[in-house]
């Protein structure tokens, strides 16, 4: 894939994110999108490179409860988007 493939798929995974965790996201120049959703205590980057997609998320106590769904989705999109 491209790097702007990446791009495009990293842009529509936080779109997934934000419709189904209420996560905000915003972009942070051309390769790196930061999100969190405060009230629910997710925070992270996402960094796009052209040879790898680098995802950091730090979840709060209450979002714990959520890591697997979560990390379910995440594992999903890329499987499908990325391969």
């Amino acid at each position: 894939m491209s790097i702007e493939e990446v791009r495009v798929a990293a842009e529509d995974l936080v779109e997934v994110l934000e419709k189904d965790f209420g996560v905000d996201h915003a972009w942070q120049g051309e390769n790196v999108v930061n999100f969190s959703c405060a009230p629910k205590g997710i925070s992270g980057t996402l960094t796009v490179q052209p040879d790898q997609l680098l995802l950091k998320v730090k979840l709060g106590l209450l979002a714990s409860m959520f890591e697997r769904p979560l990390r379910k989705e995440i594992d999903n999109y890329l499987d499908e988007h990325l391969h």
